[in-house]
């Protein structure tokens, strides 16, 4: 069974598969973008329904806010369904994010639009992805 930290890493070192991203496990300081935070948010005990806990993260990708037409451009291949660029497509490449998990489930994405972190502005959206640890 998969510690919290250990799904939140394993998350992260698969999306370290997009070159073009920079991942942080950690809520970073700054960032520099385009660049995503892997985050939990939610988690069920294995004995509250007698299986495997599950953790639901949210993986916060984020792009620079240089212009509106550019961000969007620069945001959009990462929520693709397929491309060398899409969270999706690289998560279901390993759906066990190098055998620490026994599965991965991405329900999609949210919130497009303008985020703010650590007080800066950027354009982003919110990935949803639920683990069986």
């Amino acid at each position: 069974m998969a510690t919290i930290a250990a799904v939140r890493t394993a998350l992260k070192d698969r999306l370290a598969a997009i070159t073009t991203l920079r991942v942080h496990d950690l809520m970073p300081d700054s960032l520099l973008p385009p660049a995503a935070i892997v985050r939990p948010l939610t988690g069920v005990f294995a004995s509250a329904h007698g299986g495997a806990p599950t953790v639901s993260l949210e993986v916060i990708v984020v792009v620079a806010l240089s212009s509106l037409q550019t961000g969007q451009s620069t945001l959009d291949p990462y929520l693709e369904d397929t491309g060398s660029s899409s969270i999706y497509a690289t998560i279901r490449a390993d759906q066990t994010l190098g055998g620490v998990v026994r599965g991965t489930q991405i329900a999609g994405w949210r919130d497009y639009g303008s985020l703010v972190i650590n007080g800066v502005e950027y354009l982003g959206a919110r990935v949803d992805v639920e683990v069986m640890a």
